[in-house]
């Protein structure tokens, strides 16, 4: 079955030649007022159904003129009927007594499953006709809808600058709204929104004001609406659009002058974090007994958008708790994935946490797929952080061609997935060159940093050491920081760091984030600290209950 996608499907109606309002009937059509009725037949909702202008008569041929219709296809799949999607055509004559001329159909399931413009040519009959001569003349184009990032760059708007009390707002149909004063805006200033299937088939309000009046009737200038689900359409990278002014109040301004504006913007088309599997083992002891009441919920959070869902029930598989959630999370400069496990009140909707942690999507985004674990912890009233469990989590990606995530952030790296070739890191969205500092270490780069550390070259970093250098650096830190420093690199636990655990803090994509502990164990088979007897025994009664 062929996959469709939501979008905007729009016809151009061109031309019908040898039109004839009776059958047989040869004469001056001269007062024939023809229009198209388009139908699509849903199996959710009524038939789809759209009505194009009157064309304009000349002789046995009509010019409609470039009249465009659109319908917007927020579920297609409801359109497919034997694996197709057909279009109802209707030539009508709008003059008295004349009603329909012809008809015609028209397989559309090859335009929905492209952005390419199709011309087609449609015999026309009349009922009860199996000839015609009467020929449709019309161009289909169908414009996907994308989410994604939009920003909308106002810097263009200051040269406008009727004084500095004035401000722009834009807004968008779903109650996203953005303002800023105009005497603040700089080149790479921009109003951020996120454009889902909740504005698709809206508008972008665009308005410059008083400050501190938003007041569509009340604003200084206001531009024409721009279709959002066209700005997502453009392409990658920044794009200029020529905006009419609908309306300028500005008194002695020239209208003429004001009567269009040049306005930039970029689109940045969101990829999908596929959640495809969750494991968790180990859960304390008070958790709950059972699976039904357990869930995950998953967040990632970024500019314009958050991502907030949860995972259903849980399954027992090897006395783990298993889930099989299928989440796709849509993702545009977001790079950090949070987990909680969870108790779930279902008569409340309510939720009660159990252990935390949270995972880098930058392996995920440099390679495609990542299988890791994250050793949960629950933070208790007096600050202390609990074993709460041990999370293993599967997931894929699947980003736009030829685009580096995450996108949108200038001081990290990025990068572009090569499905069939491996992959090409990509820094600040750019492709790196040969006469370019690639930000690799060397791994005599990182032994020269390391011993700069190990001050008794004893092939250690302690805690000492340490504390020295940061002190010679101006750092005042307190015995407890420099034991969480050491701490967050130490893999076997032996109170200091080998150059083996500095190396592989240098290469770690984020060595932030607090699962990097656990990949490191995955990666150099180490096997984690060993829990203490009483959370062991804990553990085991846990995994008697799932039982």
């Amino acid at each position: 079955m062929t996959a469709l996608f939501p979008g905007r499907l729009l016809i151009r109606c061109i031309e019908a030649q040898h039109v004839r309002s009776r059958v047989g009937n040869d004469s001056d059509n001269s007062s024939l007022t023809p229009y198209i009725i388009f139908q699509l037949k849903s199996k959710s909702n009524d038939p789809l159904k759209l009505k194009s202008k009157n064309g304009r008569n000349k002789g046995h041929d009509v010019d409609f003129q470039g009249d465009v219709v659109a319908f917007d296809l927020a579920s297609p799949d409801q359109l497919l009927y034997d694996d197709d999607v057909l279009l109802s055509v209707e030539l009508h004559d709008d003059s008295e007594d004349a009603g329909l001329i012809g008809e015609a159909q028209l397989s559309i399931i090859d335009i929905l499953s492209s952005e390419s413009a199709f011309d087609r040519e449609l015999a026309v009959l009349r009922p009860g006709d199996s000839t015609t001569n009467t020929v449709l003349r019309l161009e289909l184009l169908f414009v996907k809808a994308r989410i994604g990032m939009l920003k909308l760059y106002t810097h263009q708007l200051v040269s406008i600058g009727i004084d500095e009390d004035l401000s722009i707002t834009a807004s968008t149909p779903d109650g996203q709204s953005n303002s800023t004063p105009l005497k603040d805006i700089s080149a790479d200033d921009s109003l951020n929104f996120w454009i889902d299937n909740n504005n698709w088939f809206g508008t972008l309000l665009v308005q410059i004001h008083r400050d501190g009046d938003k007041d569509k009737d009340q604003s200084i200038i206001q531009l024409e609406p721009l279709c959002l689900i066209d700005l997502g359409a453009k392409g990658r990278g920044e794009v200029s659009s020529r905006v009419h002014v609908s309306s300028c109040n500005i008194g002695s301004t020239n209208m003429m002058e004001m009567s269009n504006i040049d306005l930039r913007h970029e689109f940045m088309e969101a990829a999908i974090v596929r959640i495809e599997s969750i494991d968790i083992s180990h859960l304390p002891q008070d958790a709950s007994s059972s699976p039904s009441d357990l869930r995950v919920v998953l967040r990632t959070k970024g500019k314009t958008h958050h991502n907030k869902c949860m995972t259903t029930e849980a399954s027992i598989n090897d006395s783990k708790l298993h889930w099989t959630p299928s989440i796709n999370l849509p993702v545009v400069d977001e790079y950090t994935l949070l987990l909680e496990c969870c108790e779930y009140d279902d008569i409340a909707k309510d939720y009660e946490e159990v252990g935390k942690g949270e995972v880098s999507l930058l392996p995920l985004f440099r390679d495609g797929r990542i299988d890791t674990t994250i050793y949960l912890k629950h933070l208790t009233e007096l600050g202390d952080a609990l074993d709460a469990g041990v999370l293993r989590l599967s997931a894929s990606f699947d980003p736009p061609k030829d685009v580096a995530f995450p996108q949108d952030q200038p001081t990290m790296t990025s990068y572009v997935l090569v499905r069939s070739e491996g992959r090409v890191e990509k820094k600040n969205g750019r492709p790196l060159n040969e006469n370019q500092d690639d930000g690799v270490f060397t791994e005599e780069d990182i032994k020269k940093a390391f011993n700069l550390f190990d001050l008794d070259s004893n092939g250690y970093i302690g805690a000492a050491e340490l504390r020295h250098i940061l002190i010679f650096m101006g750092e005042h830190v307190t015995d407890e920081e420099v034991d969480m420093m050491i701490g967050m690199l130490d893999m076997n636990g032996d109170g200091q760091v080998s150059f083996k655990e500095f190396k592989a803090m240098v290469e770690a994509d984020d060595p932030s984030q607090e699962d990097f502990l656990s990949q490191q164990y995955n990666k150099q088979a180490i096997e984690p600290p060993s829990l203490s007897v009483e959370t062991q025994q804990r553990n085991d009664l846990t995994a008697k209950k799932l039982e």
